[in-house]
């Protein structure tokens, strides 16, 4: 039997995930009735992309006959439990995000994940999570024009 390729594997996966995304994003993002893009455009957009680049790794993976050059699925449980954590970290994300804000929210995050992955410079860690979302946020509201949760626990 054919092991598969890890371009056929990524390339399903974030597909699969795309799909997911473009069938749910019309009902996450607010429309409007002016003649403005949607909100759901950019995702959208981004969506579409990574589709597209999915898919053009499942053709780069099955175009790879030579097995010496494809690399088989053969991952760890440690790295398969990178991911999970990364992936829960997210869950908790969205979940505190209307409630803590997403400068409080999006701080803690980049402190968990860079702790996560190995990044023990305290000083670095620090800079990054205090300049990143307000910058973030900044740029959304006054470039984007998108207004990001401000929180409802300190209200």
């Amino acid at each position: 039997m054919r092991e598969i390729n890890k371009n056929i594997w990524s390339g399903g996966v974030l597909l699969g995930l795309c799909v997911v995304l473009i069938i749910q994003i019309p009902g996450q993002v607010g429309t409007t009735t002016d003649d403005s893009l949607s909100p759901a455009f950019l995702p959208m957009l981004v969506t579409a992309l990574i589709a597209v680049m999915s898919v053009f790794l499942i053709v780069q993976g099955v175009l790879t006959k030579d097995i010496a050059t494809a690399t088989p699925v053969k991952q760890t449980f440690a790295e398969i439990g990178y991911v999970g954590l990364c992936i829960l970290v997210m869950i908790i994300y969205v979940g505190i995000l209307k409630w803590v804000g997403f400068i409080v929210a999006t701080f803690a995050v980049i402190v968990v994940l860079a702790l996560l992955y190995g990044n023990r410079n305290w000083l670095q860690i620090l800079i990054t999570a205090m300049v990143a979302p307000p910058a973030i946020m900044l740029f959304f509201r006054y470039t984007m024009l998108v207004l990001l949760p401000e929180g409802t626990l300190f209200n």
